[in-house]
């Protein structure tokens, strides 16, 4: 080998350059320069682009439990590599500058473009430490965490920060029906959290790999939100606005005269949420004037949902225009989006009885 290209791959060695750069530098391979390294036993650099802070994980507070809550739901530790990615939709990207913040000091949450069939964009923060990786299999993160993640090990002052991540992560509220929804393939993480916050939940169990946790009921449901919001600093923003939106509602219990009203929505084929919705009602009213008019819910959503024909239109009983959107044959059903042509009512992802 020429003495003059080891004196200046040492030469480079010395300014703390990368074994890449040392090759592209000298318009040598990789090879040739961890050769050398291994001949005249020199180090091999790690030269980071960017710095950060392997102590971020040291110590679990707010910060810290809020971004495990993230991690444990919407981020994952890359299998053979020290890397912690996470991959958010655009309009969540504030969440990944707060963690590239936190870790870096300066924003670099890149922006990809989707090559999937599924629109928009994605935002993407990547994470290169050891350290930070190995914190997090200390926690109780792993790699292939989807069935296998526990409850982290982190103090109890930090159970609401680390479930606030979670909810926003895996999970959904809905104001209509006073209801939260944790979603994880995990059983036993489920029952963890079951055991670790003082509201009344349950665990469901289904068939398919998805498991839920619920959280139902106006006072339940309160009760959780105000522990994991209330005095947060770090947030997701349309899911903190749920949650005002729900300790907000002040939901009648009495028609006050809109009988009428509730009928004909029920002709129309409104289910009862909806109607309890365009009335400004609870649910449970509608639900009791509807039994008191003898008019049976169970029977309706099933007259609503399952057409005798799938030509015939539930408000007018003609002929309706079929647009086959989303189209879903399962054993003797079909699913369609359908709109009539004299009524021009639509109806969106119903199920009907095919033809045979």
């Amino acid at each position: 080998m020429r003495t003059d290209l080891i004196q200046q791959i040492i030469h480079l060695h010395s300014l703390k350059l990368s074994i890449k750069k040392i090759a592209k530098e000298l318009k040598c391979s990789a090879n040739t320069v961890r050769n050398i390294y291994r001949t005249y036993n020199l180090s091999t650099y790690n030269v980071r682009k960017y710095a950060l802070d392997e102590t971020f994980l040291n110590s679990i507070e707010e910060r810290q439990a809020y971004f495990l809550g993230w991690l444990w739901t919407d981020g994952c530790l890359v299998s053979g590599r020290n890397v912690i990615s996470f991959q958010l939709q655009t309009q969540d990207k504030y969440i990944l500058e707060y963690f590239s913040d936190w870790i870096f000091g300066q924003n670099l949450v890149k922006v990809y473009k989707r090559d999937t069939f599924k629109a928009g964009n994605y935002c993407s923060l990547q994470i290169y430490s050891h350290t930070l990786k190995q914190k997090c299999i200390d926690l109780g993160c792993s790699s292939n965490k989807t069935f296998t993640i526990e409850f982290p090990i982190i103090s109890k002052e930090m159970y609401r920060h680390f479930m606030r991540g979670v909810l926003e992560g895996d999970g959904w509220i809905s104001p209509s029906e006073y209801k939260i929804n944790i979603a994880s393939a995990s059983l036993k993480f489920l029952h963890q959290i079951k055991d670790n916050i003082e509201v009344e939940s349950r665990v469901i169990d289904g068939e398919s790999n998805t498991k839920n946790l619920i959280i139902q009921g106006k006072k339940s449901v309160l009760s959780f939100l105000s522990w994991i919001y209330d005095d947060a600093n770090y947030y997701l923003e349309r899911k903190r606005d749920r949650y005002l939106k729900l300790k907000n509602i002040k939901r009648k219990c009495k028609l006050d005269g809109q009988e009428e009203t509730l009928k004909r929505y029920y002709e129309d084929g409104y289910g009862t949420r909806k109607i309890a919705e365009l009335l400004g009602v609870s649910r449970e009213a509608v639900e009791f004037a509807l039994k008191r008019f003898g008019l049976h819910i169970k029977n309706r959503i099933v007259r609503r949902v399952y057409l005798r024909t799938e030509n015939q239109c539930i408000g007018c009983n003609k002929t309706l225009t079929i647009d086959k959107f989303r189209k879903r044959v399962k054993k003797d059903r079909i699913s369609y989006e359908v709109r009539c042509k004299d009524c021009e009512k639509l109806l969106n992802k119903k199920r009907y009885i095919k033809n045979n």
